[in-house]
């Protein structure tokens, strides 16, 4: 029980620091906004963003089906929030298209784990099929 109190605690910081990144985003700190969102990476998943950038999407379901960080499907939501964030943040159509593949993967993986439907994580699925099309 402790341990899910504690997972609980990490997810609303993890999004209580996402949504406070992207509630302070304008014009002029969109560079600074999105490099605070890369280091979230490091603070959370103990790897830098690259490591995940290169990562194909079979590769990322390898990890996390194998990485005992993973094991709980909370952390597997965070780290598709995180890819479907960065992804909309980048400047680069090729690294953005790639972050949000990653990020659907997650998806659908979380959704055969998951023992519940979730709207918003559907809607989240059905909106990045439409940007990938």
């Amino acid at each position: 029980m402790m341990e899910r109190d504690y997972i609980l605690r990490v997810i609303q910081e993890f999004f209580k620091l996402i949504n406070g990144l992207l509630g302070k985003l304008n014009e002029d700190n969109a560079d600074e906004i999105h490099k605070q969102l890369q280091e979230v990476y490091s603070a959370y998943f103990d790897r830098s963003c690259q490591f995940f950038y290169r990562l194909s999407c079979d590769e990322m379901i390898t990890l996390i089906d194998n990485d005992d960080q993973f094991r709980h499907v909370e952390k597997v939501e965070m780290l598709s929030e995180l890819l479907y964030r960065d992804g909309l943040f980048t400047s680069n159509d090729v690294l953005r298209k790639d972050l949000l593949c990653k990020a659907l993967a997650l998806i659908e993986r979380i959704e055969k784990q998951s023992k519940s439907f979730s709207v918003e994580r559907n809607d989240r699925k059905v909106g990045i099929l439409a940007m990938l099309n």
